[in-house]
């Protein structure tokens, strides 16, 4: 699991798009259909041509993908019926074991909170009920399905149908202090949980997404059950790479720090002393606790060039001013 954290604007949904561009199938696109379909993840600034080069690993052998805007980087071809040329495929692609599942690799939460439907496959229940707990705080329990006994009288398609709808579990019950709620009663944080994990819940384990992409991923979870549920991700799909962007204060200081991208370094050399990086992170995250601290941002640009004891001295001005609450948790 890996994180990316930074102010709006500084690319963090984008580089969860670059990834799934790497699995989107372009085969038949024209060139201006081609050019549309790339063209709407760009900066309205963004001029040029731009190239993504992405390296995998896989069963079939370690490899590289160049995808972009130059029409050289695809292979083109006619197809009978059609005046313009279309898309075969990349000069640099992905091998055919990997082309044939290319959708099914990669996942993208979007994080609505539409919820008509809970249905989770009973064997699921373990893996979903410490992840749905991480959010809630609470325990929670499955309401049966109705569907336990099987009429021997039903004809051979109704005792099917009865057969699939008894292997699911269409409730749950949450045991909050004031009573127990069902699942349509849940906040939208709840909510989004339910509906996109069930999702992936519900595929066969041949079927688990190899990437998991999660933008905002502490969008309406309050601040204490951030933590929880990436462990809980984290146990629920051990052989998933989940990828997440966030603005989250808990997770940016108590996450990994190494499992953890801060976007404001994007433009500084690799070999930049640890110290100045972590003095940065200390600024990113008083600009986001306090995003009224023109100073916060100041002082990420003073900690690229100053020395490390100057830089010691704008720290514990910049703790005096954020008052005692915020310094703390900024020290944490």
């Amino acid at each position: 699991m890996h994180g990316f954290f930074g102010p709006n604007g500084c690319g963090k949904s984008t580089l969860l798009h670059a990834v799934r561009i790497f699995f989107s199938k372009f085969a038949g696109f024209d060139r201006l259909r081609l050019d549309r379909s790339l063209g709407r993840y760009l900066h309205n600034d963004c001029t040029g041509d731009w190239e993504l080069i992405g390296n995998f690993v896989s069963d079939c052998g370690d490899y590289s993908v160049r995808i972009g805007s130059n029409h050289d980087l695809w292979i083109w071809g006619e197809i009978p019926g059609l005046e313009d040329d279309v898309v075969l495929g990349l000069a640099n692609g992905h091998p055919n074991g990997v082309r044939k599942t290319l959708t099914e690799q990669v996942w993208m939460a979007t994080y609505d909170q539409q919820l008509s439907q809970f249905q989770i496959e009973k064997s699921r229940w373990p893996q979903f009920k410490p992840l749905f707990e991480a959010v809630t705080g609470y325990e929670v329990r499955p309401i049966e399905s109705l569907n336990e006994f099987i009429d021997d009288e039903l004809s051979p398609s109704e005792r099917e149908h009865q057969e699939t709808m008894s292997r699911y579990i269409f409730g749950m019950e949450i045991l909050k202090p004031d009573g127990p709620i069902r699942e349509n009663q849940c906040s939208d944080g709840e909510k989004k949980v339910i509906k996109h994990f069930t999702h992936l819940f519900n595929k066969p384990d041949d079927e688990i997404p190899s990437i998991v992409l999660i933008d905002n991923i502490e969008m309406h979870i309050a601040r204490d059950r951030q933590l929880p549920l990436l462990r809980a991700l984290e146990g629920c799909f051990p052989g998933t790479q989940i990828i997440f962007t966030t603005l989250g204060d808990s997770i940016i200081c108590h996450y990994d720090a190494s499992r953890l991208t801060n976007l404001y370094y994007k433009d500084l050399d690799q070999n930049v002393e640890p110290w100045r990086k972590e003095a940065m992170r200390v600024a990113a995250v008083a600009e986001m606790l306090l995003p009224d601290n023109a100073d916060a941002y100041g002082l990420m640009e003073a900690f690229r060039t100053i020395e490390r004891w100057e830089a010691v001295d704008l720290v514990e001005d910049l703790f005096s001013r954020c008052g005692k609450e915020f310094a703390s948790r900024i020290r944490e």
